[in-house]
Parts: structure tokens; C-alpha cells; sequence
């Protein structure tokens, strides 16, 4: 369809009909008829028929105003294996012409005056100036942001449910903790009985021993002297009980040195330092010269078959917690994140103060280990000699040092964060 409208257009219109029939009928005003499009001269496919292949027959009719003038331009075309037009369908065309006329006319109207107006009212500025000034001040977001920041959004958005959902569902527990040491079940102590020097020592560490076997000699020499002394004196008066019997002196004086050497031997006998039981010597802690007094440990023996126990001190103020069959997890000094789970056999009924709980472990052992104000002893048994960290194993030994842990209450987080909830 060609119209002088489009035509009038600042940027034109590539069909308006300045060739082709349809150019033919807008210029002359009468019907054209190509029976053939490709065998007519006058037949232009961009403008008559642009899906066409020449072989269509070809119609274009002229819309005519009242004034005489081509208003638009009706371009009919029928495919070539179709029959030609007859004297029909030129005829119904015009005869749709002459009505579309007055409609048109009145349209052309239209846009010429509508084409004064605006050329009346562009007042001082052009209308492309309005239209710019009135275009919005800021335009669409510059997106510029990477392409991951959106897949770390929403990954955010995934861990903050991710994390409501662990705060609500999830649980915390409470510890009791506290030093411990590992113990032998058959370790005893071998003290000197008297005050002196040592002279000899007659063992060493892995030793084995039996009971009386001679650990260590203290200074004799007074005792010695003594005992020697006291033996002639009662030889002496031996001999003179013999002579008189009946001398009730003598036989009194005999007593006295008696009892005198007894004494003497058992005092020459405390500076000898035997061992009371069988086992291996776990430690030797004197060496000669060294003095000691009445009390003091000399050495220490241990049954390398025996069982091992776990002696732990844990605050006192858990001891309502605590009770026979929990678990308890130990961390031995040194070996870090190298965690044993035993079973608890025993818990003190008491809570202890620091002294007398370390008179329970031991002078030797307690004067290394940071106490709290009061204490609750629990005891556990070591099923095993060994332990292993990172795949390597390792025996436990008397008097190693641990950190244990027993759990004692278990609640969730949310009521951790917020306590008032527990009220609810």
C-alpha cells in the first residue's frame, strides 16, 4: 500500500511508489495490469511484489480523492500457477477504491492540519530540544559488578540459613577440666629410714629387683664403731657372767648391753636402703654424697606388667556432676591433639583443698601442678600400655602428666546466645 502520507515522512519510505505499476497508477491515475510481472516493463519487485518470483499477475488500482489527487495506491498480486485476473477482480478493486476514497480524504485532512499545528506551537525552542530536556536525569544502573557477585550473594544468603538453622537445632557442651598423672596400680616408694650420706648406689633405671635387695648405702662409720664398741663391752661382760653366775651386777649389766647392741645393729641395719617388693626401678633420685633425711624418696619401683590409672583433679564445684561411668578424655602433656577416652571408676566423695590434695599424689608430683581452690579426685584405669599419635606408638610411663575433660552438660546453642529462652 502506497500513501502520500508516508511519503511526506523526514526519513522517507523505501516503498513509496516511485517506480513499479504502483508508481505507474500514483503518477497517472489509472489502473495497471501485468498478467505476467516479469514480462511487463513497467514491474519493479522491491516495490510491487518483494516475496514475488515475476511469475504472479500483478494489479495495482489507484485511490483517487476528491480533488483529483492519488492519495494511495492498492497493489493485488496472485502466484503465477494460479489463474490470471478477469474483468472481476479489476473491477471489485476500483469499486473498494471509490469507498476507501472519502476515508482517506478526510485522513489527508488530518494530517495536514495536524502538520500546522505543530508548526504553530514549536515556539521559542525546537520540539527535540523539549523532548531532551524532559528525558529523565538518571538513567538505568551501570552494571558493572562481576559476574560472581551474584553467586556470592546468594551463597551468603545459603550459609546465614545455613547458620539459623545449626544455632537453632544445634548443641554445646560444658566441660569440667583439670590436670591429671598417670599412675601404676603396684609403684611403691623406697625412703631412707635415718639421716646420712649416701656413699654407695647399687641400681640404676630398668633395673629388676626382689625384695631386700640393696638399693642404696648411707654413711656407717659412727654406727659401725658403735656396734663394734658395744660388742666387746658385752663380750666382757660375758665372760664375766660366766665366771660368777650368780653376780646379779653382772647379769644386769649383760641385759642393758644386750638390748644396747640390738640397737646399735638395727640402726647400722636402717643405713643399708633395701627394697621392699619386686618389680623394675622406675627412678633413682640420689647419688653419692647427696644427704638425706628420714622420709626422703630414694627410688621408686614399678611393676612393668601392671595396670596403669589415671588419677585427674577436677574443680570441686562440678563434683554434683560427676559420677562413676562417664567418660572421660585425657590430652597428655606434649602430645597435642592426641586425645584417649577412658572410663571413670571412682570420684572422690569429698571436695579437697590444694594441700591435701597434694599430699594424695605425692610431694614429688603435686608441687608441679596448678591446683583451683578445691578439688574433687577422680580415677579412671588405662586399658592399655600404649598410646599413638600420628601413627607411631608410645608407651605410657609413671607419673606422665595429662589434661582431662569430662563432659558434664550438654544444652543448645540457642539458649547459650540467649538465656531467657530456657524460661519459655
Amino acid at each position: 500500500l502506497w500513501s502520500e502520507a508516508r511519503r511526506a515522512t523526514v526519513d522517507g519510505d523505501e516503498r513509496r511508489a516511485i517506480g513499479g505499476l504502483a508508481g505507474f497508477a500514483a503518477h497517472t491515475g489509472a489502473a495497471a495490469l501485468a498478467p505476467r510481472a516479469a514480462d511487463d516493463p513497467r514491474w519493479l519487485r522491491e516495490l510491487d511484489d518483494p516475496d514475488g518470483d515475476g511469475d504472479a499477475t500483478i494489479l495495482a488500482q489507484p485511490i483517487i480523492g476528491a480533488d483529483g489527487q492519488v492519495h494511495a495506491v492498492i497493489t493485488a498480486a496472485r502466484e503465477g500457477r494460479r489463474p490470471p485476473f478477469t474483468e472481476v477482480e479489476p473491477a471489485l478493486l476500483a469499486a473498494f477504491a471509490r469507498f476507501a476514497a472519502p476515508f482517506l480524504d478526510q485522513l489527508s485532512t488530518h494530517v495536514e492540519a495536524q502538520a500546522v499545528l505543530e508548526v504553530a506551537d514549536d515556539g521559542l525552542f525546537r520540539r527535540e530540544a523539549i523532548e531532551a530536556q524532559a528525558l529523565p536525569r538518571y538513567g538505568d544502573v551501570i552494571r558493572v559488578s562481576p559476574s560472581w557477585v551474584s553467586w556470592a550473594y546468594w551463597a551468603l544468603v545459603a550459609l546465614v540459613v545455613a547458620s539459623l538453622v545449626y544455632v537453632s537445632v544445634g548443641t554445646v557442651s560444658t566441660y569440667s577440666a583439670g590436670p591429671a598423672i598417670v599412675r601404676s596400680t603396684t609403684r611403691s616408694e623406697v625412703v631412707a629410714r635415718t639421716s646420712g650420706n649416701v656413699t654407695e648406689v647399687l641400681v640404676t633405671s630398668g633395673n629388676a629387683v626382689e625384695p631386700g635387695a640393696v638399693i642404696a648405702r648411707l654413711d656407717d662409720t659412727d654406727a659401725r664403731g658403735a656396734v663394734e664398741r658395744i660388742e666387746r663391752e658385752f663380750d666382757a661382760q660375758l665372760r664375766n657372767h660366766l665366771l660368777d653366775p650368780s653376780d646379779l651386777a653382772a647379769d644386769g649389766a649383760l641385759r642393758t648391753l644386750r638390748l644396747q647392741l640390738d640397737q646399735a645393729r638395727g640402726a647400722l641395719e636402717d643405713r643399708v636402703i633395701r627394697a621392699e617388693s619386686h618389680g623394675v626401678i622406675a627412678d633413682v633420685r640420689v647419688r653419692p654424697g647427696q644427704r638425706v633425711e628420714p622420709g626422703n624418696v630414694v627410688s621408686s619401683i614399678v611393676d612393668g606388667s601392671a595396670e596403669l590409672s589415671l588419677i585427674a583433679l577436677l574443680p570441686g564445684s562440678d563434683r554434683p556432676q560427676l559420677e562413676p561411668g562417664m567418660s572421660l578424655r585425657l590430652e597428655l602433656v606434649g602430645y597435642r591433639y592426641s586425645y584417649q577416652t577412658v572410663t571413670i571408676d571412682s570420684v572422690s566423695t569429698d571436695v579437697l583443698g590444694p594441700g591435701e590434695a597434694r599430699r594424695v599424689l605425692g610431694v614429688e608430683i603435686a608441687e608441679s601442678l596448678p591446683l583451683p581452690p578445691s578439688v574433687v579426685l577422680v580415677r579412671a584405669r588405662i586399658p592399655s600400655h600404649d598410646f599413638v599419635v600420628d601413627g607411631e606408638r608410645f608407651r605410657y610411663h609413671d607419673g606422665m602428666l595429662a589434661r582431662a575433660q569430662v563432659r558434664v552438660r550438654e544444652e543448645r546453642i540457642l539458649y547459650t546466645l540467649i538465656p531467657e529462652l530456657r524460661r519459655m
